[in-house]
């Protein structure tokens, strides 16, 4: 008996891919005629979604079976294949996979798939992502010093337990951020002034995820090494917002010591050199002393007048703002 069913992803959490498909439940030798397709994405970007639609991207999938009604194997149907959408159409590499009768299913997904090399379930070059049989899924590597637009926004989802009989409606996988949201933002309170040799240290930018799990390394970025700083001088002109390192920084979780550090100096429109005005400010806050996934930080530096206090003001939010339904 073959019967149809729709699968589809739900990502909570500013997100990003939609998708849609029929698959056939088939007998117990795997295999069909009703291949799975995809359709009705949702905004193609490795930076930070606020919402809008995908038309294209790509995230890896695996997912299986359980032999038995207690043991998982979360890779026997999918081991780390790539879904792609291309023009509002989703599909995945590796051949046509259908529904197998009797049997439930586990399913696990990353997003982006693009930073991710050598895709066949496991990857040796960096970052490399990894899913074992029991669903842990592990991210080694990963580098989050890609700023702005560039930066990637990388999300993990799971939906356990999908039973290829009675689950006539859709599987919902709902992607999550792994990372918190950092914005660090200047304005002047009415002088023209030019920011110069700003720079973010004392943070972690690299690490690794096993499961909901962050591993970081001892040292964090020094004031030398920093992936984080400014290498042409910002001209600020009236009260306007300007966004320090092109914008969003995507960043691992972490809890801040008091050696992570904002720095930069400013100048006032007619000032000569000597007349330099150096800023250190602490990103550790009586109100936050450490960055989660899936928040979103905004530090707001206020530049004075007169030179006498600039001050920082940090606000959390959730990252979240809307939910995006993915069609597989």
């Amino acid at each position: 008996m073959k019967a149809r069913l729709n699968i589809s992803l739900t990502l909570a959490a500013a997100c990003l891919c939609s998708l849609s498909s029929c698959v056939s439940i088939v007998s117990g030798d795997g295999t069909g005629d009703t291949a799975i397709s995809f359709a009705t994405p949702s905004a193609d970007t490795k930076a930070a979604v606020e919402g809008g639609a995908l038309t294209k991207g790509s995230f890896l999938v695996w997912g299986g079976y359980r032999d038995d009604g207690w043991t998982v194997n979360a890779t026997n149907v999918f081991n780390g294949e790539t879904v792609t959408g291309i023009g509002g159409t989703w599909n995945y590499t590796g051949g046509t996979r259908y529904w197998v009768a009797g049997k439930t299913y586990d399913f696990y997904a990353v997003y982006p798939a693009g930073i991710f090399s050598g895709q066949s379930g496991t990857s040796t070059e960096t970052p490399s992502v990894s899913c074992s049989s029991d669903g842990t899924v592990t991210i080694n590597n990963f580098d989050a010093s890609a700023i702005g637009a560039d930066a990637v926004d990388l999300m993990t989802a799971s939906a356990i337990g999908i039973n290829a009989d009675t689950n006539n409606g859709a599987v919902r996988l709902s992607f999550k951020h792994e990372l918190a949201r950092v914005n660090f933002t200047v304005v002047s309170e009415g002088d023209a002034l030019t920011i110069s040799d700003a720079k973010l240290y004392g943070i972690s930018h690299t690490g690794s995820l096993k499961k909901e799990d962050w591993t970081l390394p001892e040292d964090t970025n020094t004031a030398e090494n920093t992936p984080f700083k400014t290498d042409e001088p910002i001209i600020i002109d009236g009260t306007k917002d300007h966004l320090l390192f092109g914008g969003d920084l995507l960043l691992p979780p972490q809890t801040l010591s008091d050696g992570a550090i904002l720095a930069f100096s400013y100048q006032y429109e007619g000032e000569g050199d000597t007349d330099s005005h150096s800023v250190t400010l602490y990103v550790k806050t009586t109100n936050v002393a450490k960055w989660t996934a899936g928040q979103h930080y905004n530090y707001r530096i206020s530049i004075p007048q007169n030179p006498v206090d600039v001050t920082l003001d940090v606000t959390v939010k959730d990252w979240v703002e809307q939910d995006f339904t993915v069609t597989w």
